[in-house]
C-alpha cells in the first residue's frame, strides 16, 4: 500500500499546477478498463473508509485503503496518467487526487516506516 500511495503522491507532485485544476472525475472519460476498475473500487472504498473513520476504526479505514493497492498498481501499469490528451490527463489526475484525499483523512502515510 505504501508504495502504491507513494506513486500516487509522486504523480500529483509532478503535475502540481495541473492537479489543482483536475476537478471532478468524469466517468465517460475513463477509457481503459484499469482506470474504470480503479474508479469503481475508489467509490466503494470511499464509503467504507468514511464509515470506519466516523466510528474511529482506523484499522478498518487502513484496510479499506489497502484494498485499492492491486487496482492502483494495475492502473499505473496500463495507463499513461500524463497523456497528451488534456481531458484524459485531468481526469486521471482527479482520480488520483481522490485517492490521496481519502488517504490524508486516514493519516499521514509518509510517517509509516516499512
Amino acid at each position: 500500500m505504501l508504495e502504491a500511495m507513494g506513486r500516487v503522491g509522486n504523480i500529483l507532485r509532478s503535475a502540481s499546477g495541473e492537479a489543482g485544476a483536475a476537478g471532478e472525475v468524469r466517468a465517460e472519460l475513463l477509457a481503459d478498463s484499469a482506470e474504470q476498475a480503479l474508479w469503481q473500487q475508489v467509490q466503494a472504498m470511499e464509503n467504507q473508509a468514511k464509515a470506519a473513520l466516523a466510528a474511529a476504526d482506523y484499522a478498518a479505514a487502513l484496510a479499506a485503503l489497502n484494498s485499492l493497492t492491486p487496482a492502483i498498481n494495475d492502473f499505473f501499469t496500463a495507463v499513461m496518467v500524463m497523456d497528451d490528451n488534456q481531458e484524459l490527463r485531468r481526469n486521471r489526475l482527479a482520480l488520483l487526487q481522490i485517492i490521496q484525499q481519502i488517504a490524508a483523512e486516514i493519516g499521514d502515510l509518509s510517517k509509516i516506516v516499512a
